[in-house]
């Protein structure tokens, strides 16, 4: 019990922490801005909230498009972004291996080192993949766009910006309503992936997407055994991922199934609101306003099933005793 309330404990100093960094870095842009001290300082409060929380809630009609070519409130909101959406285990993990590599840089003497787990490394290389292909992806499809209108730096940063809010933070600084319907799909993948599991984020999450390609590498590879970084992934993990997919894809389908039924938006739209629903991303290409009681109803169901996870509602609707295990003679079918 003592170990955690340390633990809930050293969470909330840290969000708290984080926040009021973040805060203050934005009440200098606002304050600069706006020049009124007590605006700003609740503007900065509430974005630095509702960036780490993934939230994605802004105070601006535009969301922060008006920001669109300043650097320090991408970069902070995109910091907190990401910072919210990597788990407070994998940052504590962080903390942790860089205080034991002081120690050890600092004192003759040698000191434990404190490793980076392997759901650290997951977290950190995919998340790193995912920001750098959707900007590679983004500006691909919609340089010639969206983004013709801007400047070189404001191109790169609006990409950048947009990378990181996909991961369920909801705040865009393009207008969504005008992108490409290659660009839109592109977004749908990264919000339907999310973030990492444990964090603020939604989405299946990285860490599942990240067993999935082990496991189809090792079957590439003609292995019996999934591993990443020299570490055996157990079979049971292997199948949860494959599971939490491939229910993740049957809210997704349903959720489009019924819109596409009562909504007369085109495709790629519908798809958009229902994957950024489920995601709990909270963007838009403008059409939620304009759906009926029944899709609305639909996308609510949809964020809730995002928010605690589709296994979780599996496992607490079914209820079952855990079957004895049983094993059965091996049957040969064709497959593909």
């Amino acid at each position: 019990m003592q170990k955690i309330s340390t633990s809930i404990m050293k969470i909330i100093f840290f969000t708290l922490s984080v926040e009021l960094v973040g805060a203050m870095i934005l009440f200098g842009d606002f304050n600069n801005l706006y020049g009124n001290t007590l605006q700003s300082v609740f503007y900065s409060m509430f974005h630095a909230v509702s960036a780490f929380c993934n939230a994605g809630f802004a105070l601006f009609p535009d969301s922060l498009e008006s920001f669109k070519s300043n650097m320090s409130i991408n970069f902070t909101i995109a910091a907190l972004i990401i910072t919210g959406g990597i788990s407070f285990s994998v940052i504590f993990n962080l903390i942790e291996n860089f205080k034991s590599n002081v120690k050890t840089n600092l004192f003759s003497r040698r000191v434990r080192k404190s490793k980076l787990t392997l759901n650290t490394k997951i977290v950190l290389v995919s998340t790193m993949i995912l920001i750098i292909g959707g900007m590679l992806l983004i500006y691909s499809t919609e340089h010639r766009g969206n983004l013709i209108k801007l400047d070189l730096k404001t191109q790169y940063l609006a990409v950048f910006f947009q990378s990181v809010t996909l991961r369920t933070a909801g705040f865009n600084t393009i207008d969504f309503a005008t992108l490409r319907i290659p660009t839109l799909l592109i977004m749908c993948l990264f919000m339907f992936i999310g973030g990492a599991s444990g964090s603020t984020a939604g989405g299946v999450k990285v860490n599942t997407i990240s067993v999935i390609f082990a496991y189809l590498k090792s079957i590439f590879n003609n292995r019996k055994e999934t591993t990443m970084w020299s570490s055996y992934i157990p079979k049971r993990s292997v199948n949860k991922a494959f599971l939490i997919v491939i229910l993740g894809l049957g809210a997704v389908f349903t959720g489009v199934l019924v819109l596409s039924l009562v909504e007369p938006f085109a495709f790629e739209r519908i798809l958009f609101e229902v994957v950024s629903a489920f995601g709990t991303v909270g963007l838009s290409t403008g059409i939620t306003g304009s759906l009926t009681q029944i899709s609305k109803l639909m996308i609510i169901i949809l964020m809730f099933i995002g928010r605690i996870g589709p296994m979780t509602l599996m496992i607490a609707f079914s209820q079952r005793p855990e079957q004895i295990s049983v094993k059965y003679p091996e049957g040969d079918i064709l497959i593909g």
